[in-house]
């Protein structure tokens, strides 16, 4: 398991502050994150565990390396959302097992920010591509 995020965060359960920490199953050759997942919040004063999430996808059953680049994920998800949004700022670009209507697929996960009007919001966007054949699998917000 890899450390992928740990961080103090203001806005936890009933308005406390806690440490967030996450955890990922990386394939140590190509660096994709695997389906094996940890989340824990701890409350920084108590040491109290406030939220404790795992999820085991198991045993991987494809290759992890891509057939598409890094790169060519990208270009493909900014065709793919060229005529949704010109204000497009890559974020990045994640490596992934994910598993499809029962199916172990590899994806690029290709995260972009997304500006609207000026000094409003910004938004975060997903396009999800078959990291074999560059198919677009889907996009999230």
């Amino acid at each position: 398991m890899i450390l992928q995020e740990a961080e103090l965060v203001d806005t936890g359960p009933d308005g406390e502050s806690y440490f967030y920490f996450f955890w990922s199953a990386v394939d140590r050759e190509t660096s994709a994150v695997l389906p094996r997942k940890i989340e824990i919040c701890i409350h920084p004063e108590s040491g109290r565990v406030s939220y404790f999430h795992a999820v085991d996808g198991g045993e991987v059953y494809i290759a992890t390396v891509p057939s598409i680049t890094s790169d060519e994920a990208v270009e493909i998800a900014l065709a793919a959302l060229a005529e949704d949004s010109p204000r497009l700022q890559l974020d990045e670009t994640v490596l992934a097992v994910s598993i499809f209507d029962g199916v172990q697929l590899l994806v690029w996960e290709v995260y972009f920010e997304v500006s609207g009007e000026l000094g409003g919001p910004i938004d975060f966007f997903c396009v999800i591509i078959n990291a074999q054949t560059g198919e677009v699998m889907g996009e999230l917000m």
